[in-house]
């Protein structure tokens, strides 16, 4: 009967310390999961910290310029491309792209600027793609242009490129069936995005 009682304690023992060192074990990993976890917070904190720092921001929203370069005067380009009026839907797209960036001022004379955008519109190409239906499905439009951004303050050129090329493919909006609205709606299109292009290299460094 003691050999028995003696046999249960031992038997006992060893599941209590077996016991003690799951419970053991659990509390190592939930500490090391806490511990993982406020590195991982941490590390999330400094990376923004960092962005933030490193003057980071949203694509559409940044300003670059010199702080001297507030106030901007987008001229119309010079147009020698076979469009007519592109040259005036690019000014005002371009207005449009400058007017959102933060601590940025479109005025309208010279007098008021801190620095004009000039540009000369080169060559506009609209190419249409057409199915076995003969129905345009899609266009290719390429912008090419001459583009500076002078500094009136300081008197110089603070940035030019003399044959910056813009390209891009569209696909026909649903509900414009004929040629010519789709090229009307290829001119809108176009003359947005290229706005938004030259205002991201300028201001953004993209």
């Amino acid at each position: 009967m003691n050999h028995s009682i003696a046999h249960e304690r031992s038997h006992m023992t060893v599941l209590d310390g077996h016991t003690d060192d799951t419970h053991l074990a659990r509390s190592i990993r939930r500490a090391a999961f806490r511990r993982v976890g406020w590195m991982a917070r941490c590390g999330i904190l400094c990376l923004v910290l960092v962005v933030a720092g490193c003057g980071y921001s949203l694509s559409g929203t940044g300003n670059s310029l010199p702080p001297h370069m507030k106030n901007i005067l987008i001229s119309v380009f010079q147009n020698e491309s076979y469009e007519y009026g592109l040259e005036s839907v690019i000014a005002q797209e371009l207005m449009g792209s400058f007017d959102r960036r933060s601590g940025i001022n479109i005025v309208d004379s010279i007098d008021e600027a801190d620095a004009v955008l000039e540009g000369v519109i080169k060559n506009y190409e609209y190419i249409p793609t057409v199915n076995s239906q003969r129905q345009v499905t899609q266009y290719y439009i390429n912008i090419t242009a001459e583009v500076v951004l002078r500094d009136l303050v300081n008197e110089e050129v603070y940035w030019e490129n003399k044959a910056y090329r813009f390209h891009e493919v569209y696909k026909v909006t649903d509900g414009l069936s004929s040629v010519q609205a789709n090229r009307q709606q290829a001119w809108q299109d176009a003359s947005e995005d290229f706005a938004e292009s030259i205002a991201s290299v300028l201001l953004e460094g993209f």
